[in-house]
């Protein structure tokens, strides 16, 4: 049945929207986020990631923007102001400015709540972490006056020395790049000539047009042009050379030796290790191979080499050591794990409603692993041992090498120990970082990595590509460090392949986190603490491979535990009109107990992991220590490119959360979800008003919005008239009035839905949203309503993208009072493992609008072997009341009329 659902969907989709309603689409898009965006936002990088040029009038519409007003104007009782041409001995004042953050904080400290700290413009480079703690409650630290203060976790590299490199293995003569090797190129030669000298051979090949590569004989003074380049025989007395092109160096070869013509060499005599490295605000890379910018999703990745099998114990099952129970019946509904694991515990919940219903109704055993009410086992220890702490819902591990790289072999890399290996998942769900331990008889064995995704899998590795030899240095923006202890050296290949000079803006980042809020504990927090106006740039990577990573709940992705900001036991703090300029890591992050805090007007752009994460802590599967961001609100901030080392990453990540606020955002530009809920938790997150598109980019199977919801977590409810103080099924969540596009407008993306709840998902409302070439899929889980939404041309060429995908069981879903236009007819796909007869087996679908020109088909998911047409479908019982109507019924201009009022566009 699936071959002919498949087939029928692709020779659907030959059928397109009006020729204009892409650029249509586009210039919706961009009028949205000019209207969301504040006073200081970049609407042309919105432009540029909507390929807004490519249509019509675009120029003249970015130019003519309204900017959203701000008001909250920076007050306070107490000034101190702070400036690079300052000095710590001064009194702090306008006239007299402190130089260092540190001397006005003690300054701020004295004066008490209501200080103001204004930093005048200029670059800080900090030698230390700003620590903001419950001594700074009430204190706010902002740019003066709008003035452009940059903030620097890096030191810059001055007066060095820089020469040309010319690699041991290469040298230049006459245009022509020799590559000093054991064995000839010009096996098969079309000339040669006697009595000849290494320069002759050169200039003849130089100038001979047929000629792309010669060997020299030393010994005999013979010199062999040949018309292509070929490995020949070993020669110990051969020169091999490629030609090179007149002018100030060579041009590389298909597969480059190093080349000297823009490849710089300075000592060092800094006493840092240099992991990153950054020219002013553009980031370079390790010397790689293959070549290419790890920004792009998927530049410069083989296939080369084989994953060796991973190795270690097998991980301890943990007791399931809580028991959760039916307060009204003693009926079991849940089990758990908590420390210590030799103790036991039955907590009373309340179990009426969705969580009773799901777990009576629900047939299929699988849907009973998911979900708030499922009884999943947790791993820890044995190779597991990746992950701090070294706990996991996935028993799981990862290849322990590579070995049968050819390259390596070839190009005779050297000090195995710097090099990393970047590896997507197998099953592009994520990817891993690995440092390389040594390299015997063909082996690459890995020390410490693959902890940067949760899934794992022990015997294979999908594209990679290998970091940080410096025989690859050959491409531009790319370094390597030579950590030799007394004669440290840096090797750099300049975008512009110019020669540096001796101060030439080059920032190597010393420190993960700028600023730091962080209180003594929950009930000692930081409090009221304010941080505005500032641009911070310049931190250090945490993917590979050193930095902790986590499993915090039953999702695949595992995460850092730091950023960029990072907050803790904080209460009523407050970022805004923030630039976060290429993170290293996370941008901010949200660690355990924080309250009402609010981050708004802020961009955040270019990081090495995600953007924005809010995570709290968890005793395993017992929450009720209240260690969660709880109450904060996240709004009017420009989020985008994200994800360049680690592609399991997201604009926003939440897990172990409750009562989030995340509205009025726009995200576009990453490896994966633009917004990922990890785990249900406590729920009563609210996701509203964000534009987000340009998702999904370099992995595959995911949503712009992704959530699972894989184990039950008992949590201290907040109802102060609820009798019983635990409760283990989460608030609802409610996703509402987004715009959100499955595609990419940049080329390809592997992204399947809008919205994806996957696994187990539960207790969500998607209401009244805007989806765009893309629709919402259910996996298991139970009490999801997708009602009052939009969705224009949600079907794509996987059977999967269609605007209503209902995988697998659930019990109390809904889809209903939905309008969705179709080019292909197909309203539904990805269905499984159900009875279509059985209406407690599937969600609940009625009251639809439909449009198409095209015949109806319920994509097989009425359980017959043929794609059912409209007449069926209606026969089975679904969509009795829903109505099927010609696409001409919905032109364009009256989908856009329909989008902006759900988006509250004028």
């Amino acid at each position: 049945m699936s071959a002919i659902i498949n087939l029928f969907s692709i020779l659907a989709v030959a059928q397109q929207p009006p020729a204009d309603f892409n650029c249509t689409m586009k210039h919706l898009a961009l009028q949205y986020a000019n209207q969301t965006l504040g006073a200081n936002s970049n609407l042309k990088r919105v432009g540029e990631a909507l390929d807004i040029g490519v249509c019509p009038t675009s120029n003249d519409f970015i130019t003519q923007r309204e900017v959203r007003k701000q008001d909250n104007p920076i007050k306070g009782e107490t000034e101190i102001y702070v400036s690079v041409n300052g000095s710590d001995s001064g009194s702090g004042s306008m006239t007299s400015p402190f130089a260092t953050l540190q001397r006005a904080q003690q300054a701020a400290r004295a004066a008490g709540p209501g200080a103001i700290v204004f930093v005048r413009a200029g670059t800080y480079y900090l030698n230390q972490t700003l620590m903001l703690n419950s001594k700074d409650s009430g204190t706010t630290y902002a740019a003066y006056q709008n003035e452009r203060v940059i903030l620097s976790g890096g030191v810059p590299l001055q007066n060095l020395k820089w020469e040309k490199w010319t690699p041991a293995n290469t040298r230049t003569i006459d245009n022509c790049n020799l590559t000093m090797e054991s064995s000839e190129c010009a096996r098969h030669p079309y000339k040669q000539m006697q009595n000849s000298s290494l320069a002759e051979c050169c200039a003849a090949c130089s100038t001979d047009s047929k000629c792309a590569a010669f060997t020299f004989h030393k010994d005999s003074l013979h010199c062999f042009l040949v018309d292509t380049k070929q490995n020949g025989v070993h020669n110990e007395n051969a020169v091999c050379g490629m030609k090179g092109n007149p002018g100030p160096g060579p041009t590389p070869a298909p597969a480059p030796a190093p080349s000297s013509s823009n490849v710089y060499v300075t000592d060092l005599a800094t006493g840092i290790n240099i992991d990153s490295l950054f020219s002013g605000n553009e980031r370079q890379w390790r010397a790689r191979y293959p070549n290419g910018d790890p920004s792009k999703p998927r530049d410069g990745v083989c296939s080369d080499g084989k994953a060796v099998h991973g190795v270690g114990d097998k991980p301890t099952t943990l007791p399931l050591n809580i028991q959760m129970v039916c307060a009204e019946n003693n009926s079991f509904v849940a089990s758990g794990t908590m420390a210590p694991f030799d103790t036991k515990e039955t907590i009373m919940v309340p179990c009426g409603g969705a969580a009773t219903s799901n777990r009576n109704q629900q047939s299929n055993p699988k849907g009973l692993q998911y979900g708030p009410n499922g009884s999943p086992p947790t791993y820890s220890g044995g190779y597991l041992q990746r992950f701090t702490p070294p706990v996991s819902y996935w028993d799981s591990n990862v290849p322990s090498g590579i070995q049968g790289v050819t390259r390596a072999t070839e190009k005779k890399w050297s000090k195995p120990t710097e090099w990393r290996v970047h590896a997507y998942h197998p099953i592009e769900w994520g990817n891993w970082g690995f440092a390389v331990g040594s390299f015997e008889n063909g082996v690459m064995t890995f020390s410490r990595g693959g902890n940067q995704e949760a899934r794992g899998g022990a015997s294979a590795l999908g594209d990679h590509y290998f970091a940080g030899m410096l025989e690859e240095l050959d491409s531009p923006n790319e370094f390597y460090f030579d950590s030799t202890t007394g004669s440290e050296k840096l090797y750099w290949a300049p975008p512009d392949g110019q020669m540096p000079g001796p101060d030439d803006d080059l920032v190597a980042p010393v420190l993960e986190t700028l600023i730091s809020i962080s209180g003594i504990s929950p009930t000692v927090p930081a409090d009221s603490i304010r941080v505005s106006g500032f641009t911070l740039m310049h931190s250090m990577e945490t993917f590979c491979c050193d930095a902790p990573y986590e499993v915090v709940s039953g999702g695949d992705w595992s995460i850092h535990r730091g950023g960029m900001i990072k907050i803790e036991n904080a209460t009523n703090c407050e970022l805004d009109s923030l630039t976060l300029d290429g993170p290293g890591g996370n941008g901010i992050f949200l660690n355990g107990f924080v309250k009402n805090a609010e981050i708004h007007d802020n961009e955040i752009m270019n990081a090495g992991d995600s953007l924005i994460a809010a995570v709290g802590k968890a005793n395993y599967n017992d929450g009720r220590d209240g260690l969660t961001p709880n109450n904060c609100s996240f709004h009017h901030n420009h989020l985008h490119d994200w994800g360049v080392w680690g592609k399991q990453t997201s604009a926003f990540f939440a897990g172990i959360t409750r009562n989030l606020k995340f509205s009025h955002n726009v995200l576009y530009n990453g490896p994966r979800a633009g917004i990922n809920q990890n785990d249900g938790f406590a729920g009563g997150n609210e996701y509203s008003y964000n534009l987000v598109f340009n998702t999904v980019l370099d992995t595959g199977d995911h949503g712009n919005f992704n959530s699972w919801d894989r184990k039950p977590f008992v949590w201290t409810s907040e109802d102060e008239s609820s009798a019983l103080t635990a409760n283990m099924i989460p608030n609802r969540f409610h996703i509402h009035n987004n715009f959100m596009v499955r595609t990419s407008f940049l080329g390809e993306s592997m992204n399947l839905y809008c919205l994806d709840h996957d696994d187990g998902s539960s207790m969500y409302n998607d209401t009244f949203n805007f989806l765009l070439y893309g629709g919402i899929k259910f996996r298991e889980g139970y009490s999801k309503h997708a009602s009052h939404n939009l969705v224009a041309y949600g079907n794509g060429q996987d059977n999967r993208m269609v605007p209503f995908a209902d995988q697998c069981r659930g019990t109390g879903n809904s889809f209903t009072n939905n309008t969705a236009i179709s080019a292909t007819g197909q309203f539904y796909g990805a269905c499984a493992q159900y009875n279509p007869t059985l209406p407690t087996d599937h969600a609940n679908i009625d009251y639809n609008t439909f449009y198409t020109d095209m015949a109806f088909s319920d994509g097989g998911c009425g359980g017959a072997k043929h794609p059912l047409d409209w007449a069926a479908w209606q026969k089975l019982g679904q969509d009795v009341h829903s109505s099927l109507n010609p696409a001409s019924k919905l032109p364009t201009d009256q989908i856009v009329k329909d989008a902006m009022t759900l988006l509250g566009m004028a």
